[in-house]
């Protein structure tokens, strides 16, 4: 048609600009405006033919030519001495790739699993120069992080919108932590690190509800998983600038990500499932080793606690549901238990206290140098 063949001309105007600019043979700005204004030409014209008023949709002659105009803008980017043509090719090849699938009729699958490889496959990338010590910056860095940053949210738009297919939500998210990550790492930077677990976090929460998970735990354990990992993160970062790990933002934060953590098992505990305070005892036990591993205090008081209250329930919550069985003889001898066990305990406490003072003496004796 009329508008592929304005696509491919315009494109190949640009093409030679960037071959003249290359040879070098005539001032840059020369190319530099002949070349613009093709693939201004090029790019109007493929995207003129995507529109459903346009050409009917796109076809392979929009990929020729928008993938034409990518490559002269990464040829001209040296010699017009212009960093941004750099991105201006990745950011059109993706576009082009984009429209090749389309007009070769891919499925929304094959089409959004290509852009969510290509996130993931950039953020290990990153990951994998940055082991090996490479330096981040480089002619090609910025815009191969471009390429990835907008490949993800493509790779997202295919799983999340109108005709999408909701199956590669979850991978989306996942190859958007990966990348976010990458970038935290690369540019030393804890706010995109610290996105990284709330971006998994949100394919977690998405895959089990398409698994059509309903318990609680299944999404309250991994925000509360993802709360820590951040504190985690912002702990790192303030000791690295030599400043108090331990202030009251992140205290609270750690407190809810426990509290996510924990929660759920307790309430369901409580309302008929007492098996889950059993899972809670555990979840004690690893919030009291994590303080013991990172020399936590407050870790480790705050696991005991938990701990000590899931036995307790336990303990409790079968005792409560044996009473309606029992009837009124049961509710007296409940009573009794009762009243038994706060004797023992005031018999017990004088001669415990003294031992708790000397075990809490060596514990804080132990402990002096953890926060």
């Amino acid at each position: 048609t009329a508008l592929d063949a304005t696509t491919v001309l315009g494109a190949l105007v640009a093409l030679g600009a960037a071959a003249v600019a290359r040879i070098g043979v005539l001032h840059r700005s020369w190319p530099a405006t002949w070349g613009g204004a093709g693939a201004l030409v090029g790019v109007a014209a493929a995207f003129l033919t995507a529109l459903p008023t346009g050409g009917g949709g796109p076809t392979v002659w929009s990929f020729v030519g928008l993938a034409t105009v990518g490559v002269a803008a990464g040829f001209a980017a040296q010699p017009l001495r212009a960093g941004a043509l750099r991105t201006v090719c990745t950011l059109a090849l993706l576009v082009a790739l984009g429209l090749l699938g389309h007009a070769l009729g891919a499925p929304t699958l094959t089409r959004g699993a290509f852009f969510v490889v290509l996130a993931a496959g950039v953020g290990v990338a990153l990951l994998l120069q940055h082991v090996a010590g490479r330096p981040p910056h480089s002619p090609w860095s910025g815009a191969t992080r471009w390429m990835g940053v907008v490949a993800a949210v493509v790779g997202v738009l295919h799983g999340w919108g109108p005709g999408a297919d909701e199956v590669l939500l979850v991978p989306a998210f996942v190859a958007g932590a990966v990348l976010v990550v990458a970038l935290g790492v690369v540019h030393d930077r804890v706010v995109l690190q610290a996105a990284g677990p709330l971006l998994a976090c949100v394919a977690w929460v998405l895959g089990a509800g398409q698994l059509g998970r309903d318990a609680a735990p299944w999404y309250t354990v991994p925000v509360g998983l993802a709360l820590l990992s951040v504190v985690s993160l912002w702990r790192a970062d303030r000791r690295r600038r030599a400043r108090r790990p331990g202030s009251g933002p992140l205290v609270v934060t750690e407190l809810v990500g426990v509290v996510f953590v924990v929660g759920a098992s307790f309430v369901l505990a409580v309302t008929g499932a007492p098996g889950h305070a059993a899972a809670a005892a555990v979840l004690g036990l690893l919030v009291v080793a994590w303080g013991v591993l990172t020399r936590v205090r407050r870790r480790v008081a705050t696991g005991v606690v938990v701990l000590l209250a899931a036995v307790v329930l336990l303990v409790v919550v079968p005792l409560v549901e044996l009473l309606p069985s029992w009837g009124g003889a049961g509710t007296w001898l409940a009573v009794a238990g009762a009243g038994l066990v706060a004797v023992l305990a005031a018999t017990f406490l004088e001669r415990g206290r003294a031992a708790v003072s000397g075990r809490w003496s060596v514990w804080k004796e132990r402990t002096g140098d953890w926060e």
